[in-house]
């Protein structure tokens, strides 16, 4: 995976295969990020939508091993071209 990922600036991935659960309660599969954590490489998630029932869905990106303020720009960039403005009735 990291030598693949060094072609790029950030791979995007989906943090979970669905909508985020109501309150603090958890999916209780972290199986989404935990790839990345053991890795040591550093990831964001941002929301993109939201689902049918008005609750947040995103996607992960994931950077280079230290280079984080790189994968903060492209979140930054990512989000700019989207425009994801999820707060707008």
């Amino acid at each position: 995976v990291v030598p693949y990922l060094n072609q790029y600036d950030a791979l995007l991935t989906i943090p979970a295969n669905g909508e985020a659960p109501l309150g603090l309660s958890s999916t209780g599969d972290p199986m989404f990020c935990s790839l990345w954590s053991f890795l040591g490489l550093p990831a964001i998630t941002m929301p993109i939508a939201k689902s049918h029932n008005n609750l947040p869905l995103g996607l992960q990106l994931v950077g280079k091993m230290a280079q984080d303020q790189l994968l903060l720009q492209t979140a930054k960039t990512v989000q700019t071209i989207c425009l994801f403005d999820l707060y707008q009735s």
